[in-house]
């Protein structure tokens, strides 16, 4: 029963992504802001949860450094579709998940702005994160997962071995 339930994303060391996480940022909020949503009770350092000014800056210059965004775009509607997607990785990332389940993380991605996601998330892969994605097409899950299971109905139907 760990697994967060409908309209929850994060629950018990499992974050979920969903397929339109991107499109769920709050546009009224700057990057930072949206990234300590997800981490309030590692960010404000009181009971309170207000975190500080430089708290902000530190957790969206590590964002900007570690994704490779542009640090100009510091509000939402400036950022492009795959910068969106990275952001709602990233923040979620930060929460320190035992798991991530992302649905169709490529959804709506060109094939430049895939290999960009795919890069990211395979060196969050080698540096110990735990992911899970629920894809559509199992040639799209083969060229970018290490092991695969097709399930037809629910039912596991083959596996594929790791690279």
């Amino acid at each position: 029963d760990a697994v967060p339930r409908k309209n929850e994303w994060f629950r018990d060391g499992i974050a979920l992504i969903p397929r339109d996480s991107a499109s769920r940022l709050l546009n009224n909020l700057s990057v930072a802001e949206n990234l300590a949503l997800a981490i309030p009770e590692r960010v404000a350092r009181s009971c309170f949860g207000h975190i500080s000014t430089p708290m902000l800056h530190m957790v969206a210059n590590r964002f900007y450094e570690e994704t490779g965004v542009d640090p100009g775009k510091q509000w939402i509607t400036q950022l492009s579709l795959v910068e969106r997607k990275l952001l709602s990785v990233y923040r979620w990332e930060q929460a320190k998940p035992k798991l991530m389940i992302l649905q169709e993380p490529f959804y709506g991605l060109d094939s430049a702005e895939s290999t960009r996601l795919n890069i990211y998330l395979k060196q969050r892969c080698d540096h110990g994160l735990r992911a899970i994605m629920l894809m559509g097409s199992s040639r799209a899950a083969q060229t970018i997962c290490g092991r695969t299971v097709e399930l037809n109905r629910g039912q596991e139907a083959r596996t594929a071995a790791e690279k």
